[in-house]
């Protein structure tokens, strides 16, 4: 991977013009200084992205187009917005910003399947936490799956309703959604995981719908992410607009 990360870099320096994305990004950010990144930082971090946020983004987005399969409500909405957003320009980057709806779909299937599902800490020094002493040196494991289905934290936690993230909704208080973790041990991707994740399913539903087949239950299975056991599904081409009013 670093090799042809290597290579993409490479190319990115040998034609600035032609490129406007996080490698060019990094190749011009300067700090107070004025000095550049140094080329292995930047292999490392491009790296870093590549292999931290791809399983983790494909998790989200499976079981994204799992709820839409089961929910067409959900799946015509979102057609809405994209086939909205297509009318005028194309799908980019600075579709994000009307892209609402989408962003609030994945922030429901991070908060429903969180992919990290269970996270680790060390205690560096000797603690009480929650009632429990811990020692120094000590291991602690967690699980954000758990709490973000907390009926405490979460009315009806296991519906699947990206409107509870509508800003005139009450929200959870803090700490209580964390799918990138929190403090200063938060993921540094995740608002580029964010911005991934919205951009490639308003992508996915411009141009297919996904459908699910019958088979087996789906279930959470966890590994080192949290993803279905099997989910099969068909992609069906789809016309801008067509299916969305077929099903009104």
């Amino acid at each position: 991977m670093r090799a042809a990360v290597g290579e993409v870099i490479a190319d990115h320096l040998a034609n600035p013009e032609a490129y406007d994305d996080v490698v060019s990004l990094l190749l011009s950010a300067r700090d107070q200084d004025g000095t550049p990144l140094a080329d292995e930082d930047i292999l490392s971090e491009v790296t870093g992205l590549l292999a931290a946020g791809s399983e983790t983004t494909a998790v989200t987005l499976t079981w994204l187009f799992h709820e839409l399969g089961r929910r067409p409500d959900l799946e015509r909405r979102l057609h809405d917005e994209v086939d909205a957003i297509l009318t005028d320009e194309p799908l980019t980057t600075k579709s994000l910003a009307r892209l609402t709806f989408t962003r609030r779909l994945v922030d429901e299937s991070l908060r429903v399947y969180s992919p990290a599902w269970l996270v680790t800490r060390r205690a560096t020094e000797a603690v009480r936490l929650g009632g429990v002493d811990l020692r120094a040196g000590e291991d602690i494991v967690w699980s954000p799956y758990t709490l973000h289905r907390d009926p405490a934290l979460y009315p009806d936690p296991l519906r699947f309703d990206p409107d509870r993230w509508l800003p005139e909704r009450p929200q959870p208080p803090k700490g209580a959604y964390i799918p990138f973790g929190s403090g200063k041990r938060q993921c540094m991707g995740n608002e580029f995981a964010l911005a991934e994740a919205t951009l490639i399913t308003a992508l996915i539903a411009s141009r297919w719908r996904l459908r699910p087949v019958p088979g087996p239950a789906v279930r959470p299975v966890g590994a080192i992410t949290l993803h279905p056991s099997a989910l099969r599904m068909v992609a069906e081409a789809r016309t801008q607009g067509r299916h969305h009013r077929e099903a009104a």
